[in-house]
């Protein structure tokens, strides 16, 4: 088989498949059967190193559509109610 071809066919076989894997819903496997998890942008958890959560998180209440602040210092993390308004990642939010 010509050189160009085999690549060209591998190149072809890594696109298919780097397509489908985009498209996939997340899961987790439970008594042999997929159970789908739906993002949940109602809250998004915070987690620390220990020792390091900042003392100003309460006031974080108000902006970008965080409704009030949960804080879990013994687990090192902090809850963030949001009102539905923020349309970022989490990643941005935090």
């Amino acid at each position: 088989m010509n050189r160009s071809i085999s690549n060209f066919l591998l190149l072809a076989c890594f696109v298919l498949l780097t397509g489908q894997t985009f498209g996939q819903q997340a899961y987790y496997w439970s008594d042999n059967r997929t159970i789908e998890l739906v993002e949940n942008r109602e809250a998004v958890a915070l987690h620390f190193y220990p020792g390091n959560m900042p003392a100003s998180l309460q006031q974080l209440t108000g902006k970008n559509g965080i409704v009030s602040v949960e804080l879990h210092p013994y687990h090192n993390m902090a809850l963030l109610h949001l009102d539905g308004s923020f349309t970022g990642s989490a990643e941005e939010l935090a």
